[in-house]
């Protein structure tokens, strides 16, 4: 058997990605292999890839032609996802696939096709697929991503200093918002906050220069989230939409209390009270971050081991894995 991941993009390295190939990993026997699908062109791929077992190919009429009934198929993104649906039909094919819906979406109805066993990472992410798409709910069967645990890997002392350091993990983008966040922040925070942005993307450049000589931001770029985990106190993100958000569940591993805003998915890892804060809209963002409690409080450390409690008990690999086996045998 082989297992096949359907996924466009592997120049960067994301959450999807890297979801997808620990449940290919996972799931695999001695025997198998995984072969990846993608647009994205063979030179092009993310080097970080190669520690992988995964021959990678284009993504073509040939090469899905050269997928057997036995194998295995998982489609991580809804263009490929629409193309291999229609493929199937056209050619009267029948293959063992899932479809792993993890963001929402508002556009392309009409050309959007999924085959009959749909995975949603989220309850949020099932909604818009009932609402928008008007999937039957008995296709859809919720199991949340999951992070492999690197805490004991990465774990060390946080640095003592009288800020409150918040980490910002995710690409640069308009659907990320981290420009609003510094243009509504600057100015309005406390001295003694500071708001590091990791990773990059095609907004990285007009980020820095809205940041200006402001010392309360920085870029860090594309790093190891894992590295600079255990140096902040909070993990931010405030989404314009979100299929579940792999960086607040990392947050959550390292005892990480969570920022963010309201949007339903995200709501199913921070939970407001518990082991972190929302602000419904920015105008109530500024505030949100002057209320922090800082590090040595008994607030920041119940809410600290409240969020690896979300962790343990919804977003571990065996978890998922174990919904996962459940849902393979009934294919």
């Amino acid at each position: 058997m082989r297992i096949y991941i359907l996924y466009y993009n592997f120049k960067t390295l994301g959450g999807a990605q890297l979801c997808s190939i620990d449940l290919a990993m996972r799931l695999l026997n001695t025997n198998d292999k995984i072969i990846a699908l993608t647009t994205t062109p063979l030179n092009k791929i993310h080097s970080d890839y190669d520690k992988y077992n995964i021959t990678f190919k284009r993504f073509s009429f040939w090469s899905l032609l050269k997928i057997k009934k036995e194998d295995l198929i998982f489609c991580n993104d809804r263009k490929l996802t629409s193309l291999f649906v229609a493929f199937l039909f056209f050619t009267c094919r029948k293959r063992k696939s899932v479809y792993i819906a993890r963001n929402t979406y508002d556009k392309r109805k009409l050309l959007s096709f999924f085959p009959k066993t749909i995975v949603a990472i989220s309850s949020g992410v099932k909604d818009n697929l009932i609402s928008y798409f008007h999937v039957k709910p008995g296709r859809i069967t919720i199991i949340n991503d999951s992070c492999v645990d690197n805490y004991n890997k990465y774990k060390r002392e946080r640095e003592k200093d009288n800020y409150i350091k918040i980490l910002f993990p995710a690409n640069i983008t308009k659907v990320k918002r981290q420009i609003e966040v510094v243009k509504t922040l600057k100015y309005k925070i406390n001295k003694n906050i500071k708001i590091d942005f990791a990773g990059d993307g095609p907004l990285k450049n007009e980020l820095i220069k809205v940041i200006g000589d402001s010392k309360q931001f920085k870029v860090l770029g594309y790093i190891n989230v894992f590295k600079a985990l255990p140096d902040c106190d909070y993990v931010c993100m405030f989404s314009l939409n979100e299929g579940l958000g792999l960086s607040l569940i990392e947050g959550c591993m390292f005892y990480k209390p969570l920022i963010t805003n309201n949007i339903k998915s995200v709501l199913e890892v921070n939970k407001p009270g518990f082991n972190g804060f929302i602000a419904h809209d920015f105008n109530e963002l500024p505030d949100v971050i002057n209320s922090l409690p800082d590090n040595n409080s008994d607030e920041y450390k119940k809410m600290a081991k409240n969020a690896r409690k979300i962790y343990e008990n919804n977003f571990t690999p065996d978890i998922m894995l174990k919904k996962y086996h459940n849902l393979i045998n009934n294919l």
